[in-house]
Protein backbone atom coordinates (compact mmCIF):
# COMPACT_ATOMS: atom_id res chain seq x y z
CA UNK A 1 0.00 0.00 0.00
CA UNK A 2 1.24 3.87 -0.91
CA UNK A 3 2.43 5.83 2.01
CA UNK A 4 1.64 9.20 2.19
CA UNK A 5 4.44 12.09 3.36
CA UNK A 6 3.90 13.11 6.78
CA UNK A 7 3.45 16.27 8.27
CA UNK A 8 3.67 18.43 11.41
CA UNK A 9 0.23 19.51 12.85
CA UNK A 10 2.88 22.63 13.87
CA UNK A 11 2.90 23.41 10.33
CA UNK A 12 -0.72 23.38 9.70
CA UNK A 13 -1.03 25.96 12.53
CA UNK A 14 2.05 28.14 11.89
CA UNK A 15 -0.01 30.03 9.35
CA UNK A 16 -3.37 30.67 11.65
CA UNK A 17 -6.19 29.53 10.76
CA UNK A 18 -8.94 32.27 9.28
CA UNK A 19 -13.05 31.19 9.52
CA UNK A 20 -13.42 31.52 5.85
CA UNK A 21 -16.48 33.63 4.17
CA UNK A 22 -18.98 31.32 3.08
CA UNK A 23 -19.89 31.33 -0.77
CA UNK A 24 -23.42 29.47 -0.65
CA UNK A 25 -24.96 27.92 -3.38
CA UNK A 26 -28.52 29.56 -3.54
CA UNK A 27 -31.15 26.68 -3.03
CA UNK A 28 -33.28 26.94 -6.42
CA UNK A 29 -36.85 25.83 -6.93
CA UNK A 30 -36.55 21.77 -7.21
CA UNK A 31 -33.57 21.35 -4.77
CA UNK A 32 -33.83 18.24 -2.40
CA UNK A 33 -34.50 19.09 1.32
CA UNK A 34 -33.38 17.40 3.87
CA UNK A 35 -34.55 16.04 7.32
CA UNK A 36 -32.02 15.35 9.49
CA UNK A 37 -32.88 12.83 12.27
CA UNK A 38 -30.95 12.62 15.93
CA UNK A 39 -31.94 10.36 18.55
CA UNK A 40 -30.14 10.73 21.50
CA UNK A 41 -28.35 7.88 23.66
CA UNK A 42 -29.03 5.44 20.56
CA UNK A 43 -26.68 2.77 21.20
CA UNK A 44 -25.87 0.27 18.83
CA UNK A 45 -28.92 -2.14 18.85
CA UNK A 46 -31.50 -1.24 16.27
CA UNK A 47 -32.42 -4.18 14.08
CA UNK A 48 -30.07 -3.62 11.57
CA UNK A 49 -27.35 -4.13 13.47
CA UNK A 50 -28.23 -7.31 14.77
CA UNK A 51 -26.49 -6.42 18.15
CA UNK A 52 -29.61 -7.06 20.63
CA UNK A 53 -32.17 -9.67 19.58
CA UNK A 54 -34.76 -8.44 21.91
CA UNK A 55 -34.59 -4.61 20.45
CA UNK A 56 -37.90 -3.45 18.30
CA UNK A 57 -37.37 -1.51 15.52
CA UNK A 58 -39.09 -1.85 12.78
CA UNK A 59 -38.84 2.24 11.46
CA UNK A 60 -35.13 2.31 11.81
CA UNK A 61 -34.68 -0.90 9.65
CA UNK A 62 -37.28 0.19 6.99
CA UNK A 63 -35.30 3.42 6.65
CA UNK A 64 -31.65 1.49 6.76
CA UNK A 65 -32.92 -0.93 3.79
CA UNK A 66 -34.30 2.18 2.05
CA UNK A 67 -30.90 4.06 1.93
CA UNK A 68 -27.21 3.07 3.27
CA UNK A 69 -26.67 1.70 6.55
CA UNK A 70 -22.93 2.61 7.87
CA UNK A 71 -22.63 -0.54 9.83
CA UNK A 72 -19.25 0.81 11.72
CA UNK A 73 -20.22 4.46 12.63
CA UNK A 74 -18.74 6.52 15.45
CA UNK A 75 -19.33 9.08 17.24
CA UNK A 76 -16.50 11.91 17.48
CA UNK A 77 -17.25 12.55 21.42
CA UNK A 78 -19.03 9.46 23.52
CA UNK A 79 -21.44 12.59 25.43
CA UNK A 80 -24.40 14.69 24.42
CA UNK A 81 -23.23 18.18 24.23
CA UNK A 82 -19.44 17.70 22.33
CA UNK A 83 -20.76 15.21 20.33
CA UNK A 84 -23.42 18.09 19.02
CA UNK A 85 -21.11 20.58 19.38
CA UNK A 86 -19.28 18.46 16.88
CA UNK A 87 -21.28 16.99 14.32
CA UNK A 88 -23.18 20.67 13.96
CA UNK A 89 -20.26 22.80 13.64
CA UNK A 90 -17.85 20.30 11.75
CA UNK A 91 -14.83 20.72 14.43
CA UNK A 92 -13.19 18.05 16.23
CA UNK A 93 -13.25 19.07 20.40
CA UNK A 94 -9.52 19.13 20.31
CA UNK A 95 -10.13 22.14 18.25
CA UNK A 96 -13.01 23.56 20.41
CA UNK A 97 -12.50 22.39 23.94
CA UNK A 98 -15.54 21.05 24.43
CA UNK A 99 -15.11 16.99 25.20
CA UNK A 100 -17.56 16.91 27.48
CA UNK A 101 -20.89 18.33 28.88
CA UNK A 102 -19.76 20.57 31.61
CA UNK A 103 -17.33 22.39 29.26
CA UNK A 104 -18.54 25.75 28.00
CA UNK A 105 -19.25 26.73 24.52
CA UNK A 106 -16.88 29.53 24.10
CA UNK A 107 -18.42 32.75 22.17
CA UNK A 108 -16.36 32.25 19.07
CA UNK A 109 -17.53 28.42 18.71
CA UNK A 110 -21.57 29.77 19.08
CA UNK A 111 -20.47 32.60 16.71
CA UNK A 112 -19.41 30.82 14.31
CA UNK A 113 -21.80 28.81 11.48
CA UNK A 114 -23.57 25.85 12.01
CA UNK A 115 -25.30 22.65 9.92
CA UNK A 116 -28.91 24.89 9.98
CA UNK A 117 -27.26 28.10 9.45
CA UNK A 118 -25.32 26.89 6.33
CA UNK A 119 -28.52 26.12 4.65
CA UNK A 120 -30.57 28.93 6.36
CA UNK A 121 -27.63 31.19 4.36
CA UNK A 122 -28.17 29.18 0.93
CA UNK A 123 -32.21 30.10 0.85
CA UNK A 124 -33.34 27.02 2.56
CA UNK A 125 -36.06 27.06 4.98
CA UNK A 126 -34.29 25.91 8.18
CA UNK A 127 -36.90 24.19 10.87
CA UNK A 128 -35.47 22.60 14.10
CA UNK A 129 -37.09 20.91 16.87
CA UNK A 130 -36.28 19.10 20.25
CA UNK A 131 -33.07 18.28 21.53
CA UNK A 132 -30.24 19.12 18.35
CA UNK A 133 -27.86 21.35 20.21
CA UNK A 134 -27.63 20.29 23.79
CA UNK A 135 -30.58 20.77 26.40
CA UNK A 136 -31.72 18.78 29.24
CA UNK A 137 -34.74 18.23 31.63
CA UNK A 138 -34.25 19.53 35.10
CA UNK A 139 -35.30 16.27 37.28
CA UNK A 140 -33.58 17.95 40.70
CA UNK A 141 -35.75 18.94 43.41
CA UNK A 142 -38.81 18.47 41.59
CA UNK A 143 -39.45 16.33 44.92
CA UNK A 144 -39.13 18.87 47.45
CA UNK A 145 -41.19 20.95 45.01
CA UNK A 146 -43.92 18.58 44.86
CA UNK A 147 -43.98 18.86 40.62
CA UNK A 148 -44.25 15.94 38.52
CA UNK A 149 -43.21 17.84 35.42
CA UNK A 150 -39.41 18.29 34.73
CA UNK A 151 -38.78 21.82 32.79
CA UNK A 152 -36.70 22.04 29.88
CA UNK A 153 -34.09 24.36 29.70
CA UNK A 154 -31.71 24.31 26.65
CA UNK A 155 -28.26 25.17 26.38
CA UNK A 156 -28.39 28.63 24.43
CA UNK A 157 -30.25 30.70 22.11
CA UNK A 158 -29.69 29.74 18.36
CA UNK A 159 -31.68 32.44 16.48
CA UNK A 160 -29.45 32.91 14.00
CA UNK A 161 -29.75 28.89 13.01
CA UNK A 162 -33.57 28.48 12.73
CA UNK A 163 -35.87 30.43 10.81
CA UNK A 164 -38.66 28.28 13.33
CA UNK A 165 -37.90 25.77 15.93
CA UNK A 166 -40.33 23.84 18.36
CA UNK A 167 -39.25 23.92 21.51
CA UNK A 168 -40.25 21.34 24.47
CA UNK A 169 -41.65 22.34 27.28
CA UNK A 170 -41.61 19.94 29.71
CA UNK A 171 -41.62 15.80 30.86
CA UNK A 172 -44.40 14.28 32.65
CA UNK A 173 -43.10 11.57 35.51
CA UNK A 174 -44.67 8.71 36.88
CA UNK A 175 -45.93 8.52 40.51
CA UNK A 176 -44.33 7.20 42.34
CA UNK A 177 -41.26 8.63 41.35
CA UNK A 178 -38.28 7.75 40.87
CA UNK A 179 -40.57 4.91 39.24
CA UNK A 180 -37.55 2.23 39.04
CA UNK A 181 -36.67 1.71 42.82
CA UNK A 182 -33.07 2.55 42.79
CA UNK A 183 -33.71 5.82 44.14
CA UNK A 184 -31.93 7.79 41.36
CA UNK A 185 -33.93 10.86 39.66
CA UNK A 186 -32.54 11.28 36.01
CA UNK A 187 -31.35 7.19 36.19
CA UNK A 188 -34.76 5.90 35.92
CA UNK A 189 -37.13 3.71 33.64
CA UNK A 190 -41.05 3.04 34.12
CA UNK A 191 -44.59 3.98 32.22
CA UNK A 192 -45.03 7.11 31.41
CA UNK A 193 -48.32 8.75 32.50
CA UNK A 194 -50.95 7.84 30.35
CA UNK A 195 -52.93 11.24 29.01
CA UNK A 196 -49.99 13.36 28.66
CA UNK A 197 -48.08 13.41 25.38
CA UNK A 198 -44.81 13.19 25.86
CA UNK A 199 -42.20 15.48 24.72
CA UNK A 200 -41.10 13.48 21.44
CA UNK A 201 -45.03 12.98 20.49
CA UNK A 202 -45.54 16.83 20.42
CA UNK A 203 -42.14 17.06 18.53
CA UNK A 204 -43.14 14.28 15.55
CA UNK A 205 -46.69 15.68 15.36
CA UNK A 206 -44.70 19.17 14.40
CA UNK A 207 -42.63 17.67 12.39
CA UNK A 208 -45.23 15.71 10.20
CA UNK A 209 -47.40 18.55 9.98
CA UNK A 210 -44.80 20.80 8.69
CA UNK A 211 -43.86 17.20 5.78
CA UNK A 212 -47.53 17.07 5.10
CA UNK A 213 -47.40 20.49 3.75
CA UNK A 214 -46.32 22.20 0.41
CA UNK A 215 -43.42 24.16 1.00
CA UNK A 216 -42.55 28.01 -1.00
CA UNK A 217 -38.72 26.42 -0.67
CA UNK A 218 -36.54 23.95 0.05
CA UNK A 219 -36.13 22.96 3.63
CA UNK A 220 -33.71 21.32 6.40
CA UNK A 221 -35.61 19.85 8.53
CA UNK A 222 -33.90 18.95 12.31
CA UNK A 223 -35.57 16.90 14.29
CA UNK A 224 -33.79 15.98 17.67
CA UNK A 225 -35.83 12.93 19.58
CA UNK A 226 -35.16 12.84 23.03
CA UNK A 227 -35.41 9.37 24.06
CA UNK A 228 -34.39 6.81 24.82
CA UNK A 229 -31.98 9.18 26.74
CA UNK A 230 -32.56 8.59 30.32
CA UNK A 231 -35.40 8.50 32.50
CA UNK A 232 -36.49 5.72 30.29
CA UNK A 233 -39.96 6.73 30.86
CA UNK A 234 -42.32 4.99 27.69
CA UNK A 235 -46.19 4.14 27.38
CA UNK A 236 -47.51 0.56 28.49
CA UNK A 237 -47.70 -0.82 25.07
CA UNK A 238 -43.66 -0.32 24.12
CA UNK A 239 -43.10 -2.07 27.37
CA UNK A 240 -45.02 -4.79 26.64
CA UNK A 241 -43.13 -5.29 23.23
CA UNK A 242 -39.88 -5.95 24.97
CA UNK A 243 -39.77 -10.24 25.62
CA UNK A 244 -37.53 -10.26 28.79
CA UNK A 245 -37.09 -13.43 28.10
CA UNK A 246 -34.85 -12.16 24.67
CA UNK A 247 -32.88 -9.67 26.40
CA UNK A 248 -29.51 -10.13 25.41
CA UNK A 249 -27.53 -9.84 28.43
CA UNK A 250 -23.93 -8.64 29.83
CA UNK A 251 -21.52 -11.08 30.05
CA UNK A 252 -18.36 -9.92 32.03
CA UNK A 253 -15.87 -12.63 32.43
CA UNK A 254 -13.98 -11.75 35.59
CA UNK A 255 -10.39 -12.68 34.24
CA UNK A 256 -10.97 -10.19 31.60
CA UNK A 257 -12.85 -7.43 34.02
CA UNK A 258 -9.11 -7.72 36.16
CA UNK A 259 -7.62 -6.24 32.66
CA UNK A 260 -9.38 -3.28 32.47
CA UNK A 261 -8.53 0.24 32.39
CA UNK A 262 -10.05 2.01 34.66
CA UNK A 263 -11.91 4.28 32.18
CA UNK A 264 -14.83 5.82 34.23
CA UNK A 265 -16.51 5.04 37.53
CA UNK A 266 -20.16 4.56 36.28
CA UNK A 267 -20.96 3.16 40.39
CA UNK A 268 -23.11 5.52 41.42
CA UNK A 269 -25.56 3.91 38.28
CA UNK A 270 -24.31 0.36 38.80
CA UNK A 271 -24.18 -0.14 42.17
CA UNK A 272 -28.22 0.11 43.23
CA UNK A 273 -28.75 -1.74 39.65
CA UNK A 274 -26.69 -4.45 40.26
CA UNK A 275 -26.99 -4.93 44.13
CA UNK A 276 -30.89 -5.06 43.68
CA UNK A 277 -30.67 -7.30 40.79
CA UNK A 278 -32.62 -5.09 37.96
CA UNK A 279 -30.30 -5.45 35.25
CA UNK A 280 -32.79 -6.83 32.82
CA UNK A 281 -35.39 -4.42 34.11
CA UNK A 282 -32.99 -1.42 33.60
CA UNK A 283 -31.97 -2.82 29.95
CA UNK A 284 -35.96 -3.58 29.23
CA UNK A 285 -36.37 -0.18 30.55
CA UNK A 286 -34.01 1.50 27.96
CA UNK A 287 -35.11 -0.92 25.14
CA UNK A 288 -38.71 0.05 25.51
CA UNK A 289 -37.68 3.68 25.09
CA UNK A 290 -35.62 2.65 21.92
CA UNK A 291 -39.03 1.14 20.49
CA UNK A 292 -41.03 4.55 21.35
CA UNK A 293 -38.60 6.60 19.87
CA UNK A 294 -38.67 4.32 16.67
CA UNK A 295 -42.64 4.77 16.63
CA UNK A 296 -41.87 8.45 16.37
CA UNK A 297 -39.24 8.52 13.85
CA UNK A 298 -41.74 6.25 11.83
CA UNK A 299 -44.41 8.36 12.07
CA UNK A 300 -42.36 11.92 10.64
CA UNK A 301 -41.11 9.10 7.67
CA UNK A 302 -44.43 8.53 6.86
CA UNK A 303 -45.66 11.73 6.62
CA UNK A 304 -42.82 12.37 4.63
CA UNK A 305 -43.70 9.41 1.87
CA UNK A 306 -47.37 10.67 2.00
CA UNK A 307 -46.84 14.00 1.66
CA UNK A 308 -45.84 16.52 -1.18
CA UNK A 309 -41.55 16.36 -0.36
CA UNK A 310 -41.46 12.51 -1.30
CA UNK A 311 -38.85 11.56 -3.71
CA UNK A 312 -37.68 14.91 -3.22
CA UNK A 313 -36.15 14.82 0.36
CA UNK A 314 -32.57 13.22 1.62
CA UNK A 315 -33.02 12.08 5.18
CA UNK A 316 -29.88 11.18 7.31
CA UNK A 317 -30.40 9.23 10.59
CA UNK A 318 -27.90 9.48 13.54
CA UNK A 319 -27.10 9.29 17.40
CA UNK A 320 -24.96 11.53 19.21
CA UNK A 321 -22.91 8.51 21.23
CA UNK A 322 -23.82 5.36 22.59
CA UNK A 323 -24.43 3.75 26.00
CA UNK A 324 -23.24 0.76 28.24
CA UNK A 325 -26.06 -1.20 29.76
CA UNK A 326 -23.86 -3.20 31.97
CA UNK A 327 -21.28 -4.62 29.38
CA UNK A 328 -17.80 -4.04 31.06
CA UNK A 329 -19.70 -3.20 34.49
CA UNK A 330 -20.42 0.22 32.96
CA UNK A 331 -23.54 2.61 32.61
CA UNK A 332 -23.99 5.32 30.15
CA UNK A 333 -21.53 6.46 28.40
CA UNK A 334 -18.38 8.34 28.75
CA UNK A 335 -15.45 5.69 27.60
CA UNK A 336 -13.90 5.10 24.41
CA UNK A 337 -15.21 1.61 24.19
CA UNK A 338 -17.72 0.20 21.70
CA UNK A 339 -20.76 0.43 23.80
CA UNK A 340 -20.32 4.04 24.05
CA UNK A 341 -19.00 4.87 20.57
CA UNK A 342 -20.67 3.06 18.21
CA UNK A 343 -23.80 4.26 16.44
CA UNK A 344 -26.22 3.65 14.11
CA UNK A 345 -26.04 5.76 10.81
CA UNK A 346 -28.12 6.33 7.92
CA UNK A 347 -27.89 7.87 5.19
CA UNK A 348 -31.10 7.60 2.16
CA UNK A 349 -30.70 10.60 -0.50
CA UNK A 350 -33.25 11.41 -2.62
CA UNK A 351 -33.30 9.16 -5.57
CA UNK A 352 -29.90 6.72 -4.45
CA UNK A 353 -29.30 3.70 -4.02
CA UNK A 354 -31.15 1.79 -1.19
CA UNK A 355 -30.39 -1.58 0.67
CA UNK A 356 -26.61 -1.06 0.49
CA UNK A 357 -24.51 -1.63 3.73
CA UNK A 358 -21.39 -0.20 4.13
CA UNK A 359 -18.87 -1.85 6.96
CA UNK A 360 -16.31 0.88 6.65
CA UNK A 361 -15.56 2.76 9.69
CA UNK A 362 -16.76 6.51 9.85
CA UNK A 363 -17.56 9.43 11.83
CA UNK A 364 -20.55 11.67 12.75
CA UNK A 365 -18.14 14.17 12.09
CA UNK A 366 -18.87 13.15 8.44
CA UNK A 367 -22.07 14.44 8.53
CA UNK A 368 -21.60 18.07 7.82
CA UNK A 369 -19.28 17.45 4.59
CA UNK A 370 -21.62 15.18 3.71
CA UNK A 371 -24.69 16.51 3.82
CA UNK A 372 -23.52 19.93 2.29
CA UNK A 373 -22.56 17.84 -0.16
CA UNK A 374 -26.12 16.00 -0.89
CA UNK A 375 -28.03 19.48 -1.32
CA UNK A 376 -24.96 21.59 -3.15
CA UNK A 377 -24.29 23.95 -0.30
CA UNK A 378 -20.57 25.11 -0.07
CA UNK A 379 -19.27 24.21 3.51
CA UNK A 380 -16.60 25.86 5.12
CA UNK A 381 -12.91 24.57 4.21
CA UNK A 382 -11.43 23.83 7.49
CA UNK A 383 -14.76 21.68 8.78
CA UNK A 384 -12.88 18.29 10.05
CA UNK A 385 -14.82 14.76 8.50
CA UNK A 386 -15.08 13.27 5.17
CA UNK A 387 -17.78 13.63 2.61
CA UNK A 388 -19.31 10.34 2.35
CA UNK A 389 -20.63 10.13 -1.43
CA UNK A 390 -17.92 7.95 -2.62
CA UNK A 391 -19.21 5.33 -0.07
CA UNK A 392 -22.86 6.17 -0.45
CA UNK A 393 -22.06 5.46 -4.46
CA UNK A 394 -19.97 2.65 -3.73
CA UNK A 395 -19.89 1.34 -0.45
CA UNK A 396 -17.34 -1.18 -0.64
CA UNK A 397 -14.81 1.87 -1.64
CA UNK A 398 -11.29 1.69 -0.30
CA UNK A 399 -11.55 3.92 2.99
CA UNK A 400 -8.25 5.45 4.04
CA UNK A 401 -9.62 7.06 7.20
CA UNK A 402 -9.77 6.39 10.87
CA UNK A 403 -12.70 7.45 12.66
CA UNK A 404 -11.85 9.16 15.59
CA UNK A 405 -13.22 9.18 19.41
CA UNK A 406 -12.13 12.13 21.67
CA UNK A 407 -12.81 11.45 25.54
CA UNK A 408 -10.77 14.52 26.67
CA UNK A 409 -7.21 16.27 26.01
CA UNK A 410 -4.75 13.22 25.46
CA UNK A 411 -7.54 10.02 25.95
CA UNK A 412 -8.62 9.32 21.64
CA UNK A 413 -9.59 5.98 20.16
CA UNK A 414 -9.38 5.47 16.52
CA UNK A 415 -11.65 3.03 14.79
CA UNK A 416 -10.25 1.35 11.21
CA UNK A 417 -10.96 -1.80 9.77
CA UNK A 418 -11.04 -4.42 12.60
CA UNK A 419 -9.16 -2.38 15.05
CA UNK A 420 -9.43 -0.01 17.97
CA UNK A 421 -6.57 1.49 19.35
CA UNK A 422 -6.96 3.71 22.48
CA UNK A 423 -4.39 5.62 24.12
CA UNK A 424 -5.42 7.74 27.29
CA UNK A 425 -4.06 10.81 28.68
CA UNK A 426 -1.97 8.47 30.94
CA UNK A 427 -0.30 7.16 28.42
CA UNK A 428 -2.38 3.48 28.65
CA UNK A 429 -2.95 1.98 25.77
CA UNK A 430 -5.36 -0.62 24.18
CA UNK A 431 -6.03 -2.17 21.40
CA UNK A 432 -8.63 -4.36 20.09
CA UNK A 433 -9.10 -6.66 17.05
CA UNK A 434 -12.80 -7.09 16.11
CA UNK A 435 -11.97 -10.18 13.82
CA UNK A 436 -11.95 -12.30 17.15
CA UNK A 437 -12.83 -9.95 19.91
CA UNK A 438 -15.93 -7.64 18.92
CA UNK A 439 -16.68 -7.51 22.83
CA UNK A 440 -12.78 -5.63 23.38
CA UNK A 441 -11.78 -7.93 26.21
CA UNK A 442 -8.10 -8.62 25.01
CA UNK A 443 -5.93 -5.58 24.73
CA UNK A 444 -3.22 -6.64 22.23
CA UNK A 445 -1.58 -3.75 22.80
CA UNK A 446 2.08 -4.82 24.26
CA UNK A 447 2.07 -8.15 22.25
CA UNK A 448 4.63 -8.45 19.67
CA UNK A 449 2.90 -9.82 16.86
CA UNK A 450 0.58 -6.27 16.60
CA UNK A 451 3.47 -3.57 17.01
CA UNK A 452 3.39 -3.09 13.62
CA UNK A 453 -0.45 -1.95 14.07
CA UNK A 454 -0.02 0.27 17.21
CA UNK A 455 3.09 1.89 15.17
CA UNK A 456 0.54 2.77 12.18
CA UNK A 457 -1.58 4.33 14.95
CA UNK A 458 0.69 5.95 17.02
CA UNK A 459 1.57 7.96 13.53
CA UNK A 460 -2.23 8.77 13.16
CA UNK A 461 -2.92 9.97 16.84
CA UNK A 462 -3.49 13.29 17.45
CA UNK A 463 -0.83 15.82 18.23
CA UNK A 464 -2.43 18.71 19.78
CA UNK A 465 -5.29 19.22 22.14
CA UNK A 466 -7.07 22.34 22.84
CA UNK A 467 -7.77 22.70 26.53
CA UNK A 468 -10.76 22.91 28.47
CA UNK A 469 -11.16 26.25 28.55
CA UNK A 470 -12.74 29.68 27.48
CA UNK A 471 -12.17 33.34 26.84
CA UNK A 472 -8.76 34.78 25.29
CA UNK A 473 -6.66 31.48 25.76
CA UNK A 474 -9.24 29.55 23.78
CA UNK A 475 -9.07 32.24 20.86
CA UNK A 476 -5.53 31.58 20.40
CA UNK A 477 -5.10 27.57 20.61
CA UNK A 478 -8.05 28.33 17.83
CA UNK A 479 -5.75 29.80 15.38
CA UNK A 480 -3.14 27.28 16.73
CA UNK A 481 -4.41 24.09 16.10
CA UNK A 482 -4.95 22.98 12.13
CA UNK A 483 -7.97 20.27 11.04
CA UNK A 484 -6.79 16.96 12.28
CA UNK A 485 -8.59 15.47 8.87
CA UNK A 486 -6.01 17.77 7.14
CA UNK A 487 -2.98 16.07 9.01
CA UNK A 488 -4.56 13.03 8.25
CA UNK A 489 -3.85 13.55 4.48
CA UNK A 490 -0.39 13.65 5.05
CA UNK A 491 0.08 11.33 7.41
CA UNK A 492 1.35 8.09 7.10
CA UNK A 493 -1.64 5.54 5.29
CA UNK A 494 -2.92 2.15 7.26
CA UNK A 495 -0.88 -0.91 6.19
CA UNK A 496 -2.66 -3.85 7.55
CA UNK A 497 0.06 -6.60 8.17
CA UNK A 498 -3.38 -8.90 7.76
CA UNK A 499 -3.86 -7.87 4.11
CA UNK A 500 -1.41 -10.03 3.02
Amino acid sequence: MAELKRRSVLALGAAGLAWPALGQTPAGRGAANVLFICVDDLNEWVGCLDTQPATRTPNIDRLAAAGTLFRNAYTPVPACKPAREAVLRGLLPMRTGVYVNEDAVPGWLRARTSLPRLFRRAGYRSLGGGKMFHGQFHYAGLNTLGRRSAPWEEDYAQEEDWDEFHHFDYECLPSPWPAAGIGRRAYDWGEAPAGHPTPDEGLADWAAGLLRRPSDRPFFLAVGFYKPHIPWYAPKAFIDLIDDDAIGMPDNPPEAMKRLYPAYDSSIYRDPIEKKGLTRAAIKGYLAAIAFADHQIGRVVDALHAGPHAGNTHVILWSDNGHHLGEKRQWGKQTLWEQSTHVPLIIAPAGGAAGQRCDQCVSTIDLMRTVCGLANVAAPADVDGRDLAPLLHAPETPWRYPAISVKGPGSVSLRYGPYRYTRYATGAEELYDHRDDRKEWNNRAESAAYAPVVRQFDALFPKHFAESATGPLMMRLRRKIGSYTDWLDTALSFSDPCDS
